[in-house]
């Protein structure tokens, strides 16, 4: 299993299967039953592309990943948190009240 997300923490993406690359550099993936957590709904912005959704965070900027259905492709540039997370979850820029890392400017 493998765990990708955006810099802050508000969208974690849990990877069972890569299943190979699509256009535009995206990464088909299947999922683990752990699925998509995400921290703050309201801080997440979905753009609708076609039949696509793409989902971004509004914290730090970064696009995840679009969704069809049960089709999951990643953007790439997602950070690895697999054998992390609970290691920055515990760091002194995480803030435990939003779970995730707040911009320094906050």
């Amino acid at each position: 299993m493998t765990i990708l997300g955006c810099s802050c923490l508000n969208i974690l993406i849990h990877i069972d299967k890569v299943e190979g690359e699509e256009e535009e550099g995206l990464t088909r993936v299947q999922l683990t039953l752990d699925g998509i957590n995400i921290q703050q709904h309201f801080l997440v912005h979905e753009i609708k592309q076609g039949d696509w959704t793409i989902v971004k965070c509004k914290v730090c900027n970064c696009a995840t990943h679009k969704k069809f259905s049960q089709e999951i492709l990643l953007y790439p540039g997602l950070s690895d948190f697999t054998n992390c997370v609970l290691d920055v979850q515990s760091g002194p820029d995480f803030d435990t009240g939003f779970n995730l890392i707040l911009p320094g400017e906050v």
